[in-house]
């Protein structure tokens, strides 16, 4: 891997207090605005049936830092505007991937479930065990790990991450339907 050569962008460094504290004029910045890190999202504008991967910086209104889309790649976006992007640089900086190797589902909770993992490793120095034996005990796998694609499991084996993502949803839910009283 060679090592890229970027010039650092001048300083004060405006534009990522815009994208990461204030929000970006013209898109997503509120009048009076206090600086802080959250998600904005303008309403007014439209969603796209489909995005560009790089949002805003690649040309999508629609997509990050004006919210966030499963698609938008967060990844590629900041570290292009953390070496100045939005100043004129444009260096193409990324991490190498720009896509998911499993598509999105149609329905929620969306994402696929996590690949199976590596191969058990044995952490208290004995011999590793045979593929699909237990290992309980051994500190290789957490119970319910690799195979139930949930994140662990609870005593009860009630998959983890599915009901964080459902509880997760209706508080977010919830949050936004307040939100949009007030400003009603």
């Amino acid at each position: 891997m060679r090592a890229l050569r970027i010039k650092a962008p001048a300083t004060p460094r405006n534009d990522l207090v815009s994208v990461f504290l204030t929000g970006v004029d013209g898109l997503n910045k509120p009048p009076n605005v206090k600086p802080s890190e959250q998600l904005r999202l303008n309403m007014s504008i439209a969603p796209v049936a489909v995005g560009n991967r790089l949002g805003v910086i690649g040309g999508d209104k629609a997509g990050f830092p004006n919210g966030r889309r499963l698609s938008d790649d967060i990844v590629d976006i900041t570290l292009q505007v953390a070496e100045g992007f939005l100043s004129g640089q444009k260096t193409g900086l990324g991490d190498g991937v720009d896509a998911n190797d499993v598509a999105f589902g149609a329905s929620f909770p969306y994402l696929a479930l996590p690949h199976t993992g590596s191969e058990a490793v044995n952490l208290s120095g004995g011999p590793a065990a045979e593929p699909g034996a237990s290992t309980q005990g051994t500190g290789a796998t957490p119970k319910g790990g690799v195979q139930t694609g949930g994140g662990g499991t609870s005593p009860r084996q009630t998959p983890m991450v599915p009901i964080a993502g459902v509880m997760g949803g209706c508080a977010l839910l919830g949050y936004g339907v307040s939100r949009r009283r007030r400003h009603s």
